[in-house]
């Protein structure tokens, strides 16, 4: 029932995202992680050592071709990105990984 959802105060809804895509399809899509805002996406390709991760600002880049993720001037919001998609990893729980 989403009814709680749709008649509560929207003050009380979250403004991010956390998504979880633990199919490896055999090595055919990454195994990701990721979390977005308002204005930013970051996801974490899991199955890389070190992982990879992509930063995107989906206001000036709404096509996700700039990779903000190395870009020394976004180092702080890629940390927070981090920080952010960890939190809501544990809150969420371990999802079913497969390949």
């Amino acid at each position: 029932d989403l009814t709680v959802l749709l008649d509560g105060p929207a003050d009380d809804w979250r403004t991010d995202v956390y998504y979880d895509h633990p199919y490896g399809h055999k090595g055919a899509i990454p195994r990701t992680i990721g979390v977005r805002n308002e204005r930013y996406a970051y996801t974490r390709y899991i199955d890389p050592t070190p992982a990879f991760e992509q930063l995107f600002d989906m206001e000036l880049d709404p096509n996700q071709r700039v990779n903000l993720a190395e870009d020394p001037a976004y180092a702080e919001l890629l940390e927070a990105m981090r920080k952010r998609c960890d939190e809501l990893k544990k809150e969420v729980g371990p999802m079913a990984s497969t390949e």
